[in-house]
């Protein structure tokens, strides 16, 4: 009974003083001052989110020393303002970089603008691609679009495989049409366009492309693209989507449309639309899914956040699920109910995430109380086993953070095959003071529980060197992608655990840095959720009080960059360390008395 009082004591000390910590190492990916071919780093965009590859590598939008703008990608410049356009005409410059879609190879597409001698209006933009080295060019504006007497507009809706497949929308310069083309940078293939009839059916709107790879029955590397048809009938105006599914070039095949049921929808209800599909990443099994928002109407009418499952041989839908809809329970918030779904993400796991809404339940029989409930916006998961889970709400106390300090303005998430979700919110209580230590960023840890990553007004080390201690306080924190890294989407959060992040500092400086938030696991993290913690010494101390000096040496080491580490005051380890000593001497003698006593 002794040491177990003693194990609890311990937990609350220990937990007082480094509340909030998360065991993480970071990494400076790179920092204004760095000098990559010549170019001198300048500031790092905050509206362009850094992009983490699988080994840890990052790419990201910077501006130069020159006034220029750059995409770095794994130390190299991959793209640079007023540099020659590859595969252009001579004179074809950069003129600004877009979004910037990376697959796991390291290869970057983006639509970009162009300027030089030979441009205007009619040509000023296009699709260029790096592959680790040269940078060469997919289409540009006013290119003859393949499949019709038009011509290539605006580019949009960018999506990258791993094989390296594309997909992207575009506006037909002629006609003014939609149309979404698939393929493989040489080729390119019309999925679908806007205004081609169906019987007295004409298309009116195309959206969602998204891509994935896809491996067949036989073992060939084939991509995938999914999205939405929206068709108007010409006698009744009445409209009806469409789910498309296309395997191989260039053959579609519908997988799901208006007036469908099942699948795990509400019974008695059918599909009145469906819209923003994603893609997974696939293995070409009977377990291949795609998620979608889809409205249904019947018995009862809302929305779910729904995953499909199809056989790729088919092609046909075989199964479903609803991961969340309308009017549903909230989990961990029992009195509310689901209301209104701004975004989800899907990661390579098959699992969802994503930022939704909810209010106050209506019914008589939901436990609590219900006057004075204002309406939640929150981000929830699904964990390993498909469970919904809560990650932060607005509103609630935030982790490790003074008493009243709470969650504002969550952001949308991202996603990674550790389920773990990360995202950036405000803050508002005593000490928050708006734009000085008002936002931070936030993850969950491996087992599911909420920590606090980075926040403005800290003091933040950006030497990685432990000898070395450089403190800069961070006055502004980077957008985070949200995403799963699924449907040809770069992410920020890697399935590795590691998400980039952009910050600027007071002493208008910025870097792009790596933080690891799946550690390694430790021998005396008894329940695994990726920390050394007190409840990882309550299982020591029943099951290996042995273990007891391993676990004093192993909390809190790495838990934090010297920057950001909650430092135990004095007195907390002056009163931790008898007690610890006293609960080691404890383990040795009821040790010793059951060796007495087995003798």
């Amino acid at each position: 009974m002794m040491l177990r009082f003693a194990a609890a004591v311990i937990f609350i000390f220990i937990g007082n003083a480094c509340r909030g910590a998360l065991p993480y190492e970071i990494t400076t990916s790179a920092l204004t001052g760095d000098v990559i071919e010549g170019e001198t780093l300048t500031n790092f965009s905050r509206f362009v989110a850094p992009s983490i590859l699988s080994n840890g590598n990052t790419i990201f939008t910077v501006n130069t020393s020159s006034g220029e703008q750059a995409i770095v990608a794994e130390q190299k410049i991959a793209f640079l303002t007023g540099s020659q356009v590859g595969g252009a005409a001579a004179g074809v410059l950069f003129n600004f970089l877009g979004k910037a879609v990376v697959n796991e190879n390291g290869e970057i597409v983006m639509s970009a603008i162009f300027k030089g001698t030979p441009i205007d209006s009619t040509n000023d933009s296009g699709v260029v691609i790096y592959n680790g080295s040269t940078v060469s060019m997919i289409l540009q504006k006013g290119d003859p679009a393949p499949e019709t007497s038009d011509t290539f507009g605006n580019i949009g809706g960018l999506g990258h495989s791993n094989n390296g497949y594309l997909v992207f929308s575009t506006n037909l310069t002629n006609s003014n049409e939609n149309a979404i083309y698939f393929g493989n940078g040489q080729t390119l293939n019309l999925l679908d366009r806007t205004g081609t009839m169906t019987g007295d059916d004409k298309l009116i709107a195309t959206s969602g492309p998204s891509i994935s790879d896809v491996l067949d029955p036989i073992g060939d590397v084939l991509a995938i693209a999914l999205w939405t048809r929206v068709y108007v009938d010409q006698i009744t105006l009445a409209e009806r989507t469409e789910a498309v599914f296309s395997a191989g070039l260039p053959s579609a095949a519908v997988l799901w449309e208006t007036g469908d049921s099942g699948f795990g929808l509400p019974p008695n209800t059918t599909t009145t639309s469906m819209f923003v599909p994603g893609l997974l990443d696939h293995d070409g099994n009977s377990n291949d899914a795609f998620p979608a928002f889809v409205d249904y109407e019947g018995e009862t009418n809302g929305r779910s956040v729904h995953v499909f499952n199809f056989d790729l041989n088919g092609p046909s839908v075989t199964g479903g699920r609803s991961v969340a809809k309308t009017g549903d329970p909230v989990p961990q918030l029992f009195t509310f109910e689901f209301a209104i779904f701004s975004t989800y993400v899907a990661n390579t796991a098959g699992n969802v995430a994503g930022l939704f809404d909810a209010v106050p339940r209506s019914d008589e029989t939901s436990p609590g109380p219900q006057e004075g409930l204002a309406p939640v916006q929150g981000v929830w998961f699904e964990d390993s086993s498909g469970i919904l889970q809560l990650g932060g709400h607005n509103g609630q106390q935030a982790p490790g953070l003074a008493a009243e300090v709470t969650l504002q303005q969550i952001s949308f998430p991202a996603f990674n095959a550790l389920n773990q979700v990360a995202f950036s919110s405000k803050l508002a209580g005593p000490g928050v003071e708006g734009s000085v230590n008002d936002e931070a960023i936030w993850a969950t840890d491996l087992g599911g529980d909420l920590q606090l990553v980075v926040r403005t007004g800290d003091l933040f080390d950006v030497d990685d060197d432990p000898n070395v201690e450089d403190l800069r306080t961070i006055n502004d924190i980077g957008v985070i992608a949200s995403s799963g890294g699924t449907g040809g989407q770069s992410t920020s959060f890697n399935d590795a655990g590691q998400l980039a992040l952009a910050l600027n500092f007071s002493d208008f400086t910025s870097g792009v840095f790596v933080f690891d938030l799946a550690p390694p696991s430790s021998p005396v993290d008894l329940d695994d959720d990726g920390d050394v913690d007190g409840a990882d010494f309550l299982l020591i101390q029943r099951s290996d009080p042995s273990l007891i000096p391993a676990w004093v040496a192993a909390y809190g080491n790495g838990a934090l960059s010297s920057a950001t580490a909650a430092v135990p005051e004095p007195s907390a380890v002056t009163l931790l360390l008898p007690v610890m000593f006293f609960a080691l001497a404890r383990a040795k003698f009821d040790d010793g008395r059951q060796h007495l006593h087995h003798s």
